[in-house]
């Protein structure tokens, strides 16, 4: 624990300088209990705790031993019960209740330094269980991201020779029955690509390579480009609108994660949205941050999925409406780098009725970025 405030000091941070420590302030206390503080019956109670509290500092520190801590609890007994005769107060009673008092005093300062000592152990087990199961985590993200960049580079590959033979040269030359197979092995092969990126870019987040460089731009002209880039697509003939009363809104984010996100919006919304509908995104500037809303008319999601529909690998209840496909990452990456802007991102849904998933970035980002993984303050969402 002292290591912890003096780092560099070899004497705090080692068992010796803590056990030396801890008698310093047993003898301190017993100079004090002797000579200011009067007797008294409630007193008692205080009076042990005292000559206890130096049993904490042996036992939060992780170099200490049980013996230790049952040696000084042994002194710790003794000092208070010399001092409890100094003062005259023991030696009014009988000589067997005194023993009896002194034993009990030991007994209880015993036990606390046996707690004290089992609860280090148990902080050393878990300290432990957690750097390995970092460690796991690590190695499986690092193999995760490695087996799929593997795959990613030969489904290209796929991708490309088919985009040859579905040009209008080679077309020419195919049955219908074989245009049929080679689009459905285009859609088939395009899907597992897209799944195999919603995993690489989940390991990048997971393993902490996937940073966050704030740049100021206009973030509406920002939106405007991502949204045309959809409706040239119209996927599934939806057609998205985009709200805003300004011409400008100068915030400062990362284009490129930023991009990821909306993009996962977007296409998440997409996904449950019916044909021929409309997605709607409204953005309003406020004094410190800018809101941003998509709201679409689709299938929506249960009332008991909201609270989980941001953690990793969950999918929810409800279905695509043209049956895609899914891996549960798409909500959880944008949740990560709406954290990592220093913003929260939220949803209101209800089932057949479609959802609205909005979030506030900050408009600058001089305000304190906050890790990723720590809850955000509430901010203000619309009504």
């Amino acid at each position: 624990m002292l290591a912890t405030f003096f780092p560099n000091s070899k004497i705090f941070g080692s068992r010796r300088g803590v056990v030396i420590l801890s008698y310093f302030i047993l003898l301190l206390i017993f100079l004090l209990d002797y000579t200011f503080i009067s007797y008294h019956d409630t007193y008692l109670v205080f009076l042990i705790v005292f000559y206890m509290s130096p049993l904490v500092l042996v036992g939060e520190c992780m170099k200490t031993t049980k013996a230790d801590g049952l040696i000084l609890s042994v002194f710790s007994s003794v000092f208070w019960y010399i001092g409890e005769v100094l003062k005259g107060h023991i030696a009014t009673h009988n000589v067997y209740d005194n023993i009896w008092d002194g034993l009990l005093v030991l007994l209880i300062s015993s036990f606390f330094s046996y707690v004290l000592y089992r609860s280090k152990v148990y902080k050393l087990q878990m300290a432990k269980q957690n750097d390995q199961l970092k460690e796991l985590n690590e190695a499986k993200n690092r193999n995760l991201g490695i087996a799929s960049h593997d795959i990613k580079n030969p489904l290209s590959v796929i991708n490309f020779s088919i985009d040859i033979l579905l040009s209008k040269e080679e077309r020419v030359k195919l049955t219908e029955e074989q245009v049929s197979l080679i689009e459905m092995i285009k859609k088939n092969s395009t899907k597992i690509l897209a799944l195999i990126q919603d995993q690489l870019n989940w390991s990048k987040i997971e393993s902490g390579k996937s940073g966050i460089k704030m740049e100021k731009s206009d973030y509406l002209q920002f939106l405007k480009d991502i949204v045309k880039n959809f409706n040239n697509v119209k996927k599934k003939n939806i057609l998205i609108e985009l709200n805003c009363k300004e011409d400008c809104i100068e915030c400062e984010f990362d284009s490129h994660h930023m991009e990821e996100a909306i993009n996962n919006l977007l296409s998440n919304a997409i996904k449950f949205s019916f044909p021929d509908s409309v997605i709607t995104i409204n953005v309003k500037k406020t004094s410190d941050s800018v809101l941003t809303e998509i709201i679409d008319k689709g299938v929506g999601i249960a009332e008991d999925e909201l609270q989980k529909i941001f953690s990793p690998f969950v999918r929810g209840s409800s279905h695509p409406t043209s049956g895609e496909s899914s891996t549960g990452l798409g909500l959880s990456i944008v949740d990560k780098i709406i954290l990592g802007h220093n913003g929260e991102i939220k949803v209101k849904s209800k089932l057949n009725e479609g959802s609205n998933f909005y979030f506030t970035l900050p408009l600058t980002s001089k305000r304190t970025i906050l890790n990723i993984k720590n809850k955000l303050p509430s901010l203000h969402m619309p009504k």
